[in-house]
């Protein structure tokens, strides 16, 4: 009758968050994300967890990481045809892996 409460992995929720700034029009293409200091200590969580969640969302194609400039929201999602397909799902509140599976 009743079911197991899932633990929500801190990158997810994070994830999460910035699906809904996207979405809200908080975060638009170009935008650059706080330091991984920055939003460690913003979030109250760790670097690691942070780093966890900038990995996942450079692999579907969202967040551009470019060495000693940050990170940013992607300019353009039309590179490929599978990135715009994983941002779709993704917003679409498809599982993260699902969306390694779809690529």
């Amino acid at each position: 009758m009743f079911k197991e409460i899932a633990h929500t992995k801190i990158y997810l929720q994070i994830l999460e968050q910035i699906k809904e700034n996207i979405i809200r029009g908080n975060l638009k293409s170009g935008d650059r994300l706080p330091s991984e200091r920055q939003w460690a200590e913003q979030l109250g969580v760790s670097r690691a967890t942070i780093r966890e969640a900038i990995r996942a969302l450079e692999m579907i194609g969202l967040v551009v990481c470019q060495q000693g400039e940050g990170n940013f929201i992607a300019e353009n999602f039309e590179d490929t045809l599978t990135q715009p397909l994983t941002i779709m799902f993704w917003l679409s509140n498809g599982q993260l892996s699902e969306v390694q599976e779809l690529r």
